[in-house]
């Protein structure tokens, strides 16, 4: 069984075990369902329990309760996004102003998720960078502030890794190298498809980061309400994810 670990947050965000299919180049969606949880609660009734021992009555009691199968077996918690003034707060500004009895349009959340989208992929693309750097040089090591020089450094650290000594550490760096290339070749064409299909749609969608995340340090996962199904499919980004075998 496949594992999908978010990038950025190294926590698990779901895996093949649920129907999956690619939605496009770079997107891929699992579909998940609803379930009734039962938690089991164990209520102390006697008058001292810890005086009467195993005399004390226990009374057990069954809690029934529905949720979305893939948020409890990865603990991810929902998120919000603020609704805005459609053209933002100078429009808001300018109706308050000249049409103070007309209603003004809110975007439902799409400006802020579109601005959590942007800060994502640029987290990306750094984390990106992070990990080769860690592969090229020491911990501790601190680039230089000039660009020309960082360069020059880097490419002296490429250059030791044709050492015999280096030949696993030049396999990883390529492998990063390759991933990122995969990424940025296909970045803008994510990017749109998430934002242009989020948006249209943004009512019947719902929001998920891996538990305690915060924007821009994990992934943020839309889950779109389709057909029939009372559980929602979950969006991600393939990019962003580390696949690990159980």
């Amino acid at each position: 069984m496949k594992i999908y670990v978010d990038f950025l947050s190294g926590l698990e965000v779901g895996s093949d075990a649920y129907p999956n299919r690619e939605i496009t180049n770079g997107v891929i969606a699992l579909t998940s369902s609803m379930i009734e949880v039962n938690d089991k609660i164990v209520v102390n009734t006697g008058a001292n329990a810890s005086a009467e021992g195993e005399d004390a009555e226990e009374e057990e009691k069954s809690d029934t309760v529905k949720c979305i199968d893939l948020v409890k077996k990865f603990q991810l918690q929902k998120i919000q996004f603020v609704s805005k003034p459609k053209g933002g707060d100078k429009k808001d500004k300018k109706d308050k102003k000249d049409k103070k009895d007309v209603a003004v349009e809110m975007d439902d959340g799409v400006s802020e998720y579109k601005a959590a989208l942007k800060q994502y992929f640029v987290a990306l693309n750094t984390k990106y960078k992070d990990q080769q750097r860690a592969c090229l040089f020491e911990k501790g090591y601190e680039e230089p502030s000039d660009s020309s020089a960082a360069e020059e450094e880097k490419e002296d650290a490429v250059k030791l890794l044709d050492l015999p000594k280096n030949k696993l550490k030049k396999a990883k760096y390529e492998k990063l190298v390759e991933r990122q290339a995969a990424y940025k070749a296909r970045a803008k064409d994510m990017m749109e498809w998430f934002s242009e299909n989020v948006a249209k749609d943004i009512k019947n969608i719902e929001f998920y980061s891996v538990r305690d995340g915060v924007i821009g340090e994990c992934m943020v996962i839309p889950a779109l309400y389709e057909g029939e199904n009372p559980a929602p499919t979950f969006l991600y980004c393939v990019d962003g994810l580390d696949i690990q075998i159980a």
